[in-house]
């Protein structure tokens, strides 16, 4: 049976600042333990939990990304998939992720950073979380929908093989 899971926080969330994700957690949502002899795609959301969503920054985001990478490497059967070509070549044997973004924060309010999180990756951006960012209106905003800067983004993500997550958008940032 293939299984494909659309999101998980693992990489982000508290239980896995001490625990590898070749270690079995309960505590968390996914991890490769868990999927050990299955064939199963995951999307590992980096999710940057701060208080102050403000504050979040591109470092964050690389740390996280080095983790993943740390972790990948130690976990060899997990194939980090990046291209249309590592999809056609998953099959009824494998395990691997897809990296996302969510929330746009740790973009800095500069578009241009998508390109360079693309090349880092990421293949799934959700422009906000829940809040209002730069680039558009959360569910639980102020709910005023795309700014400007926002939709300059949808406008590159759409130039890119990139997939825009909505799951966290206000309607009106869907208009």
């Amino acid at each position: 049976m293939f299984i494909f899971d659309a999101h998980c926080d693992s990489l982000s969330c508290e239980a896995s600042n001490n625990s590898p994700l070749a270690q079995r957690n309960p505590s968390r949502q996914w991890d490769f333990a868990a999927i050990k002899d299955s064939n199963w795609l995951q999307v590992m959301a980096v999710f940057i939990d701060k208080a102050k969503r403000s504050e979040i920054t591109l470092t964050d985001f690389l740390l996280l990304y080095k983790r993943l990478q740390q972790e990948l490497a130690q976990n060899p059967q997990i194939k980090w998939l990046k291209t249309a070509d590592d999809l056609r070549k998953f099959d009824e044997h494998s395990q691997g992720i897809i990296l996302g973004l969510e929330g746009a924060e740790a973009l800095e309010a500069k578009a241009e950073n998508i390109n360079y999180l693309y090349d880092l990756g990421v293949r799934v951006l959700g422009l906000a979380w829940n809040n209002d960012n730069a680039f558009a209106g959360g569910t639980y905003g102020s709910r005023e929908g795309l700014t400007d800067l926002g939709k300059r983004a949808v406008k590159m993500v759409n130039d890119l093989p990139l997939i825009l997550d909505v799951a966290h958008l206000c309607d009106k940032s869907l208009d």
